[in-house]
């Protein structure tokens, strides 16, 4: 039985699913509603602001869908 595997398509499902995990970390997801006070504890700053702008802007939902396209 031979394996027919396509190697490259196999390494994009790699980088999406890495891509969708370290979105997560970074947007806080839980489960539940958030104490008042989360929000203000994780943006603590400029530096902060520019990540989250960055992410919002350049990643989120792009790594969802190029794990939906290949799958």
């Amino acid at each position: 039985m031979k394996n027919n595997r396509i190697h490259s398509v196999d390494a994009l499902r790699g980088f999406s699913l890495a891509g969708i995990v370290i979105v997560h970390m970074v947007e806080n997801y839980i489960g539940s509603m958030p104490p008042a006070d989360a929000m203000a504890l994780a943006n603590q700053g400029v530096v902060d602001g520019i990540v989250e702008g960055f992410i919002f802007f350049f990643l989120r939902g792009k790594f969802f869908a190029l794990f939906s396209f290949f799958y």
